[in-house]
C-alpha cells in the first residue's frame, strides 16, 4: 500500500518528528499527491501542516490553480498560503529563474512562520529527467546525483516522493478519485524539461530500465564521495573573512577529479557571492591549466584566480 510505504520512508528521512512541516502545492498530480499522503501522515500524529502555492503571473489559469489547491487545503485542516512571484520584463532562463523565486518566497515564508522544514513533490521521474538533462551537458558525478534532502536559504528542504514514480502517484488519486490540475506548459517543446521527458517516453522498456539504474547508481556514488569531500575540503581549504578562499593543491591531488571540481565549485561560489556554481567544463578546463601552468592568474565566476608556491 503506498501510504504505509510512505509513511515508512517519510519517518526515516525526517530523522525526527517536527510540531509544523510546510508543502510547496501546485496543484499538479505529484503535489496533490503528496498533500493527501503527508495529510493522512499528520493526522496520525498531530503535526500541523502549512501549504504554500505560488502564482509565477506567467499563465492565464494559474489563479485557477492557486485557489482549487486552497480549496483542498483548507478541507484537509491545513492552513493556506498563496504566494506571487513577478517574472518581470526579462524572457531568458525563465524556468530557473522561476524555480529561484518560487523557493526564496517558499524559504522567506518557512522563516517568518517559524518552521524548519519545507516539502516538495519531486519524484523519481523529475530525478530521471534531470539526470538525462545533466548528462547531455557533460556533468560530473555530483551534477549527475540527486538528493532526497538539501538546504534552501538555511531552511531544510525534504522530497519526499524522491523514490516514488510518477505513475504511482497517478494511481494513488485515482483509486482515491482525487482530480488534479494539469499545467498545459509542461507540453511545450520551449523548456529543456519537457523535451527531456519527451524523449525518455520515446526510449524502449529495456532502455528505461538502464537509465533507471544508471540513476540509481550516481546517486550511490555520489553520497559515498560526499564522505571523502567533506574530509578533502576539511584538509586543503580555507575561507577568509576579507573575501579570499586559499586551496592547498597538494592536499587535493590524492583526490578524484569530481572532488577536487566540487571544492573550487564551493570556494568560486562562495567568493563570487553567486546563487549558481560555475560550468562542470569550466571547472574542468581551468583544473587543466593548473596542472600544466606553474604558475598562473585567470578569473572566474568572478573571481581572481592566483597560483603560488
Amino acid at each position: 500500500m503506498i501510504q504505509e510505504r510512505f509513511n515508512n520512508e517519510f519517518d526515516q528521512l525526517l530523522r525526527e518528528r517536527p510540531k509544523f512541516l510546510a508543502l510547496a502545492v501546485s496543484g499538479g498530480v505529484d503535489s496533490i499527491a503528496m498533500l493527501f499522503l503527508v495529510s493522512s501522515w499528520a493526522q496520525d500524529f498531530g503535526v500541523e501542516l502549512f501549504v504554500f502555492s505560488v502564482n509565477h503571473n506567467l499563465r492565464d489559469q494559474a489563479a485557477e490553480d492557486v485557489l482549487y489547491v486552497e480549496k483542498l487545503a483548507k478541507k484537509l485542516g491545513a492552513k493556506f498560503f498563496a504566494l506571487s512571484w513577478n517574472p518581470g520584463g526579462e524572457k531568458s532562463s525563465l524556468q530557473e529563474r522561476a524555480r529561484q523565486g518560487r523557493y526564496d518566497l517558499m524559504t522567506e515564508k518557512c522563516r517568518d512562520l517559524g518552521i524548519d522544514v519545507l516539502l516538495t513533490a519531486h519524484h523519481f521521474d523529475d530525478v530521471i529527467e534531470t539526470y538525462l538533462m545533466r548528462k547531455e551537458k557533460k556533468s560530473g558525478i555530483f551534477g549527475l546525483s540527486s538528493s532526497a534532502s538539501y538546504f534552501h536559504n538555511n531552511i531544510r528542504v525534504l522530497r519526499p516522493l524522491f523514490n516514488f514514480f510518477k505513475t504511482e502517484l497517478i494511481e494513488f488519486l485515482q483509486a482515491r478519485h482525487i482530480s488534479w490540475r494539469e499545467d498545459a506548459s509542461n507540453q511545450s517543446d520551449l523548456y529543456e524539461r519537457n523535451r527531456a521527458r519527451k524523449k525518455i517516453t520515446g526510449f524502449s522498456s529495456v532502455d528505461k530500465a538502464k537509465l533507471v539504474e544508471e540513476v540509481r547508481a550516481a546517486n550511490e556514488k555520489a553520497l559515498l564521495l560526499n564522505e571523502q569531500l567533506i574530509l578533502a575540503m576539511a584538509e586543503s581549504l580555507q575561507l577568509n573573512n576579507y573575501g579570499f578562499a586559499k586551496i592547498d593543491l597538494r592536499k587535493i591531488n590524492h583526490f578524484c577529479e569530481d572532488i577536487k571540481i566540487q571544492i573550487f565549485n564551493y570556494a568560486l561560489t562562495v567568493i563570487g557571492s553567486k546563487v549558481t556554481t560555475p560550468r562542470f567544463r569550466s571547472i574542468e578546463k581551468f583544473l587543466q591549466k593548473i596542472t600544466d601552468l606553474e604558475d598562473m592568474k585567470c578569473s572566474l565566476h568572478g573571481c581572481v584566480i592566483k597560483k603560488q608556491g
